[in-house]
């Protein structure tokens, strides 16, 4: 019975090879596509859902608005930091301070983020805090958001490009020109 057994092995290992080769990728494929439809499902839930999201404070726009953004851009944990000591000068003097979120690629800022209170308008002023920070960490991005607005910036030697501005709620419709910009899988 045994040596039936080992035959019946030995005879049988090429279909295994065959079977493994040929299903298994298409296995993975399959779960692939389907764990991509569900993270898109998720996304455009969200999407959906930001115009009657309240936020209280500048905490809340992190957690809720940020957060998501960032994780539906396809970076990962490791991919972005908060809180990174930014070191600045104001004419003489020299200070440390703190960019809400930053994104790296290959080690290196990418995009800066900073968000505001809610209902602070994304001014000159902001808008000068945020590209400070970029410039001294080298990001070529950054994000200004109070979680009802968002704007998206190219930091430029003279002056500095708007890639998009829009209300969060509007979001929805430029999601694939936010995607191509700042994704995880965008070019520069």
């Amino acid at each position: 019975m045994g040596e039936v057994l080992s035959w019946v092995i030995y005879l049988s290992w090429p279909l295994l090879l065959v079977a493994t080769f040929y299903f298994y990728p298409r296995q993975l494929a399959e779960c692939e596509k389907y764990r991509a439809d569900a993270f898109r499902k998720t996304r455009d839930e969200w999407l959906k859902t930001l115009g009657e999201i309240v936020y209280c404070n500048e905490i809340e726009v992190e957690v809720k608005f940020i957060g998501p953004l960032v994780n539906f851009l396809g970076y990962s944990p490791e991919n972005f930091k908060l809180r990174v000591p930014v070191p600045v000068q104001i004419g003489h003097e020299r200070s440390t301070k703190q960019a809400d979120w930053v994104i790296y690629r290959g080690g290196q800022p990418f995009v800066v983020i900073e968000a505001k209170v809610p209902g602070q308008e994304l001014d000159d002023g902001a808008r000068a805090q945020v590209r400070s920070y970029a410039f001294f960490l080298k990001a070529p991005l950054y994000i200004l958001t109070n979680g009802n607005k968002i704007a998206v910036y190219r930091l430029g030697l003279r002056s500095d490009t708007c890639i998009m501005q829009c209300s969060t709620s509007d979001l929805t419709y430029q999601w694939a020109k936010l995607e191509r910009v700042i994704g995880a899988n965008a070019t520069l």
